[in-house]
């Protein structure tokens, strides 16, 4: 969970790019947007506040996926027309990152897993069956789909874009795999990411959140969500 630090080319605050697939953050201060550019911040832009969610999580939590200890560095909004939903990006300790999402009191965990080929998303249909890796079970393809881009906090693998439609397709196996191919905006290539379902015990994550209930009773905000049948990672360049 390493990484470089800096200062927010905005307003000066503290900024951190943490891991290999980090290339941007967003400053928890004055919203700035902000890329790698060699060993100086690069100013992109500025992102709206975050929309009011019923999200458990928040920045700087640490949990467990497997034998993989992670700490949530980041978080994305997206829309697909209803409301808002998060998605938590993570930093794990052996350098790999991944997603963490909330759907029907469960968590969605997924990391960033490599594939023997990636069909382009418009081959795709709804329905059809694809093997992703050698050696790895067929998945079908739940949902094809859009999501735009609303807000975001933290670190990003990706250059943060106000009103930015990314693409997606879940797909899920017979015996309980899930796994999402992110083909973020027309012209990216995909990216898969496969996970699994989780509780917020199982992840490490329960006492702090509830901790935090005791401590600052909030009342419950609209919440959009994913299917809990599918995987929940974020869009990916």
């Amino acid at each position: 969970m390493s990484g470089t630090d800096g200062a927010c080319p905005q307003c000066g605050a503290p900024i951190h790019f943490g891991g290999a697939h980090c290339v941007a953050s967003v400053c928890t201060y004055c919203r700035a947007a902000v890329v790698r550019s060699g060993a100086k911040p690069e100013l992109i832009g500025t992102v709206p506040d975050l929309v009011a969610t019923s999200t458990s999580l928040q920045l700087g939590d640490s949990g467990r996926l497997g034998k993989q200890s992670f700490r949530v560095v980041g978080r994305l909004q997206l829309d697909q027309g209803a409301a808002a939903w998060d998605e938590w990006y993570l930093a794990f300790a052996d350098g790999s990152d991944g997603w963490l999402a909330e759907a029907k009191g469960q968590l969605f965990a997924t990391r960033r897993a490599r594939a023997h080929s990636v069909p382009p998303f418009e081959s795709l249909a709804a329905g059809a069956r694809v093997r992703l890796a050698a050696g790895q079970p067929e998945l079908a393809i739940d949902e094809l789909g859009t999501a735009t881009f609303l807000s975001a906090l933290g670190e990003l693998p990706f250059a943060p874009r106000v009103g930015a439609t990314y693409r997606f397709a879940d797909l899920s196996g017979a015996q309980g795999e899930f796994a999402t191919l992110d083909y973020g905006e027309p012209g990216d290539g995909g990216v898969l990411f496969s996970g699994r379902s989780l509780t917020y015990a199982e992840a490490g994550l329960a006492e702090a959140i509830a901790s935090r209930k005791r401590a600052r009773p909030t009342a419950a905000a609209p919440r959009a969500e994913r299917s809990p049948a599918r995987a929940a990672a974020r869009p990916s360049p």
